[in-house]
């Protein structure tokens, strides 16, 4: 009698626990507690990075549109794409990771109550007015280099929402070069980035450019070359930018793999983890400028 009521008291504190997990979180605020899970609006989270890649942008907004809204509310509340936070002055929240995932849920086609984030508070820092961009810069936790790598940036200049954050093709260029097994994902702050850098500088945007202008028609390359020349990041600058990545893809593994990166986080430990982008992957119109 004791076994049975006490296999019934088991069962009971799993589905308990189960209903938990995968119960609604209750909203982020100041009240908040370091380590507590809690849900905000993707519209809600702060970013702490200049830049996105927009090809790693689109990808995960194909794979957001092809999903059920169950499917996706579960694919959201997975602990791989939890966000963690600091909380900030005014009680905004920066998010530390996860960037091109919210990036992705903002523009995606789906229904707003569906674009929630399960967020983890890792710092409160609301009461340090003063101090907090100090904090933040000093514990590695913003990355200061915009879309065309330039650095130092000014912390209070990141914007200050998600869909205004810029594209960097290098940073689409490290995302491909990682699913190819370039390298490996690993837990450091900002790691596709540092081999952003490193590729901006062992494949010139020059070559990007040159590439370009080779796969485009004439009339188009001599419309935009003198602007092109002043702001070779420019949106306009690269309009076939997949194509022109695609190119250098070879070359960009080859330094991958050489000794010049072999302090970079992730190298020599590559994996060839091709991405799910979902069906309508090439039909997704990109908003990343």
């Amino acid at each position: 009698m004791e076994s049975r009521i006490s296999c019934a008291v088991g069962i009971c504190s799993f589905f308990v626990l189960l209903f938990v997990v995968h119960s609604t979180a209750v909203k982020c605020s100041t009240d908040s507690q370091v380590g507590e899970l809690c849900e905000l609006q993707v519209r809600e989270l702060k970013p702490t990075q200049f830049a996105v890649g927009e090809g790693e942008v689109k990808c995960k907004r194909g794979r957001i549109e092809s999903m059920s809204k169950k499917k996706l509310k579960e694919w959201l509340e997975d602990q791989d794409r939890h966000v963690p936070v600091v909380i900030g002055p005014s009680g905004k929240f920066f998010m530390l990771d996860k960037h091109h995932t919210v990036r992705a849920l903002c523009e995606a086609n789906v229904n707003e109550d569906s674009k929630v984030m399960i967020c983890e508070v890792r710092h409160k820092w609301h009461e340090d007015r003063e101090g907090f961009w100090e904090k933040m810069v000093v514990n590695g936790l913003m990355w200061l280099y915009d879309q065309k790598g330039l650095f130092p940036m000014t912390p209070a200049l990141i914007p200050t929402e998600i869909k205004l954050l810029l594209d960097d093709p290098y940073r689409t260029l490290a995302w491909m070069v990682r699913v190819n097994g370039g390298f490996a994902k690993i837990d450091a702050h900002f790691a596709e980035f540092q081999w952003a850098n490193f590729f901006r500088e062992k494949v010139p945007i020059k070559m990007l450019r040159d590439i370009s202008d080779s796969l485009l028609p004439f009339a188009i390359n001599q419309s935009k070359s003198e602007w092109c020349e002043v702001d070779p990041y420019a949106p306009d600058c690269l309009p076939n930018q997949a194509e022109v990545l695609e190119n250098v893809l070879p070359l960009a593994m080859k330094w991958a793999q050489s000794n010049d990166a072999r302090d970079l986080p992730g190298y020599g430990e590559g994996t060839v983890t091709p991405p799910k982008c979902g069906d309508n992957y090439r039909n997704v119109e990109s908003k990343v400028q």
